[in-house]
C-alpha cells in the first residue's frame, strides 16, 4: 500500500491524533526551529505541533491557502515548497486537505524536506487506501 524502503517506519495506529502525538513526543527541536503546517489543518494535526513548538520555543510556520480556487493545488504546493528552508525541522500535513480536497505533492515536498534535513510527517487518515500513496 505504501512504497517505503523500510516498512518499520510505517505505523498502523487507532487514531491520527495518537500517531501524531507519538511522533511529536519523539522529536527534539532547537530554539527557533520551524514546524511547517498548512492553513486550516485538521485539529489533531495542529495542536500537538503547537504544543511541541511551545515546549522548545520553536516557531509554527503556517502556509496559507491561496485565496483563489483557480490552480489552488499548484499554487499551494509551490507556497509549501518555497516555505521549506534550512530552519524547517518538521513538515506535517495530510496527503490531501481534509476540508477542501487539495492534493499535496508529497514527492516534491519529500525531496525538499530531505534537502533541508527536515522530517516529513504525513497524516494519511483521509486518503490512504483511497488514493495512491507512493
Amino acid at each position: 500500500m505504501i512504497d517505503a524502503e523500510d516498512y518499520n517506519r510505517i505505523a498502523n495506529i487507532p487514531s491520527a491524533s495518537y500517531g501524531l502525538a507519538t511522533a511529536a513526543n519523539n522529536i527534539n527541536l532547537k530554539k527557533d526551529d520551524e514546524i511547517l503546517l498548512v492553513e486550516s489543518q485538521f485539529p489533531s494535526n495542529y495542536y500537538i505541533w503547537e504544543k511541541l513548538a511551545n515546549k522548545f520555543k520553536a516557531k509554527l510556520n503556517i502556509v496559507s491557502m491561496p485565496k483563489t480556487t483557480e490552480n489552488r493545488g499548484k499554487k499551494w504546493n509551490e507556497a509549501i515548497l518555497n516555505s521549506i528552508s534550512n530552519k524547517t525541522a518538521v513538515v506535517t500535513l495530510g496527503n490531501i486537505h481534509w476540508a477542501n480536497g487539495t492534493l499535496f505533492d508529497l514527492k516534491s515536498i519529500r525531496k525538499k524536506t530531505t534537502e533541508n534535513n527536515a522530517l516529513l510527517i504525513i497524516d494519511g487518515s483521509q486518503s490512504v487506501g483511497a488514493l495512491p500513496f507512493l
